[in-house]
């Protein structure tokens, strides 16, 4: 009985400690030094729109539905407070100001390297020759370097193929961000004189897309996300490109199976107004010849931090016609990022004026800024194909820090 009733002070000692310990976390969240916490190894994005789990939060616990995934030990609970009072100096920071965006622009990009289209054959003296038959080149590649030559474009190609003399050279290529090497005999053509791989390659891309912001430094960032090579299947490796003036002309409408479009047209040749360095995931950036004229909000605007997007009312800037229009939206769901991700939050278009036109999202309307409470806190990026009045916008803290 002795032994039992010690047993059970020992038990409620413990136990006494460990709530205090508890608590301590809760109520004094700096108790614990930050490196002696650590998030579990949570699927973060588990929780996707338009897989059948549309309605769960994105987290980066992995939210409701991945607690199973989760350990309750990994994820103290001071950390939840740590997180929030993180978010509200973000709030209290200065915020920084930029000059609006919300206007068409024509994009070229030159890759950084010459993508395959396909594969030929070149007409010699001796008869076809296919110097890349059976080889591991395959459409989509990214050739970027010939013998010691670096390749930008097809001048090049041809150069670093001349200075062989017909010799085999090694070919260095790129495939979803894997290196490869190959080795081939370029075969003299006929007709030109020019020594060739048997290749249809292509070294420039154009599209249409909107400006989000611009910096006092002129240093602006577009689209929001990046721009991704059909042949390539995946984001373009670039070595540079020019922005250009560009004219809205029409509109095809957005309906549920099919995205609609804006259509426009820009001259290559006139009209550049900037320079473009950078193609990632958050979008397209460089640098402007000269600060935007935008005749909506000709002004400097105040950025919003993650932290204060909320669900509810908000409105973009975009064009549909001659010139940048504010129209409404409904922020539907926000998603917590610790880190910089896309997806950021869902939105759902409500203007009935927008909707008559373009039936809500339609492609050319990526970059479009998203204000809310005044501030500049996104932009569009996707449309939800089923659904052409919701799309994804990122929080544009992301699209800064690039």
């Amino acid at each position: 009985m002795r032994k039992t009733a010690k047993q059970i002070f020992i038990f409620l000692s413990v136990l006494a400690v460990a709530f205090a310990a508890f608590r301590a976390d809760v109520i004094r969240p700096y108790a614990i030094r930050p490196d002696a916490v650590r998030y579990g190894a949570a699927n973060l994005d588990a929780a996707q729109f338009g897989t059948g789990r549309g309605d769960a939060l994105f987290s980066e616990s992995g939210g409701a539905e991945d607690g199973a995934a989760v350990q309750a030990s990994q994820i103290p609970f001071f950390n939840f407070f740590r997180k929030k009072k993180a978010d509200d100096r973000r709030k209290t920071a200065p915020a920084e100001q930029v000059y609006l965006g919300g206007m068409p622009v024509g994009l070229t990009l030159h890759t950084k390297g010459v993508i395959v289209l396909g594969f030929g054959s070149v007409r010699t003296a001796g008869g076809a020759a296919r110097p890349f038959a059976d080889k591991a080149v395959k459409e989509g590649d990214v050739i970027d370097r010939i013998g010691g030559v670096e390749i930008f474009g097809a001048d090049d190609v041809a150069r670093a193929l001349a200075e062989t003399g017909g010799a085999e050279v090694t070919v260095h290529f790129t495939r979803k961000g894997k290196r490869y090497t190959e080795r081939a005999a370029p075969a003299l053509d006929s007709a030109t004189g020019l020594y060739k791989l048997g290749l249809w390659i292509r070294d420039t891309s154009a599209g249409v897309g909107t400006v989000t912001y611009v910096k006092r430094d002129l240093r602006f960032g577009a689209l929001g996300h990046p721009i991704c090579d059909a042949d390539v299947k995946d984001i373009l490796p670039i070595a540079g490109g020019n922005v250009y003036k560009c004219s809205i002309v029409g509109v095809v409408k957005g309906q549920k199976g099919s995205a609609g479009e804006l259509r426009g047209v820009f001259l290559k040749s006139r009209n550049r107004i900037g320079a473009i360095d950078k193609n990632n995931k958050f979008g397209v950036f460089g640098r402007l010849d000269a600060a935007p004229d935008n005749p909506l909000k000709p002004g400097l605007i105040e950025c919003g931090p993650r932290a204060a997007v909320k669900a509810g009312p908000a409105t973009i800037v975009t064009t549909v016609g001659a010139a940048p229009r504010e129209y409404s939206i409904e922020i539907v769901k926000t998603n917590y990022q610790a880190g910089e991700k896309e997806k950021s939050m869902v939105l759902k278009v409500t203007d009935p004026a927008l909707l008559a036109q373009t039936g809500g999202i339609v492609q050319g309307m990526s970059g479009s800024p998203i204000l809310q409470d005044g501030r500049l806190i996104g932009a569009v990026t996707h449309v939800f194909v089923n659904d052409p009045t919701k799309g994804f916008g990122v929080y544009i803290d992301w699209m800064l820090n690039q």
